[in-house]
């Protein structure tokens, strides 16, 4: 059964690598950092011990990209794609520990930068949060 699950879940590594949700999160990637360099170090340094501060930095950072209609489908994208991955593993249908090991690392600091974002839009996004969390769990 756990062969079934992880083949299931290679051919959603597949669709990332081949069909775009990886190049909408590599997109909000850049985005990210070229933001980020326009923020002073230690406005950055405050942000990371100050969770006020994170929020305040991300809300301008939501600010100042979500008007732009690449930056929402790349959201919209990854998050669609994140959530059906979710899914897959609430299911059963694909293997948690395969999703874990290789999107753990894709998925930890999409989160954290763009969770508080797809939260405060789940009901117009394809996508939940608690959901596209499932797979680091």
């Amino acid at each position: 059964m756990e062969a079934k699950r992880a083949e299931k879940t290679i051919e959603y590594i597949s669709f990332w690598e081949k069909e775009g949700p990886q190049k909408s999160y590599r997109y909000l990637e850049d985005n990210w950092a070229e933001f980020l360099k326009a923020v002073p170090p230690d406005q950055r340094a405050i942000a990371d011990v100050n969770p006020d501060a994170k929020d305040k930095l991300l809300d301008h950072f939501y600010a100042d990209s979500s008007d732009e209609e690449p930056w929402r489908l790349a959201v919209g994208t990854t998050a669609y794609f994140f959530n059906r991955l979710g899914l897959c593993v609430q299911a059963k249908l694909c293997s948690d520990k395969v999703a874990k090991v290789f999107f753990g690392d894709i998925l930890r600091p999409y989160i954290v930068v763009f969770g508080p974002y797809i939260k405060g839009r789940d009901n117009d996004m394809a996508g939940s949060l608690d959901i596209i969390r499932l797979p680091l769990e």
